[in-house]
């Protein structure tokens, strides 16, 4: 029997758009919900989105604004974006 795989990528915190996926695929659909990465950061809900993916026990790769909280969460400066508007997201 095949297995069914949601691929889902740059989610950003668009957990909306997130919400929308799941309703129009119906995710329980899935037997493996990949996340290709970049879950949070510019959008205004990661702690929606993360809650989604873990509640959906997604597997993630790490993506490069990934990275970026980690660095933050460890108390490490960000070197980019330069533009403190940006670096607020």
């Amino acid at each position: 029997m095949p297995t069914n795989i949601l691929l889902l990528s740059d989610i950003h915190a668009n957990f909306p758009a997130l919400a929308a996926i799941d309703r129009l695929v119906n995710s329980a659909r899935f037997d493996l919900i990949l996340n290709g990465g970049d879950s949070t950061v510019y959008g205004p809900f990661p702690n929606e989105t993360l809650d989604w993916l873990r509640v959906h026990r997604a597997l993630s790769i790490l993506g490069n604004t990934d990275g970026k909280i980690i660095k933050l969460l460890r108390g490490e400066p960000l070197q980019k974006p330069r533009k403190p508007e940006k670096r607020i997201m």
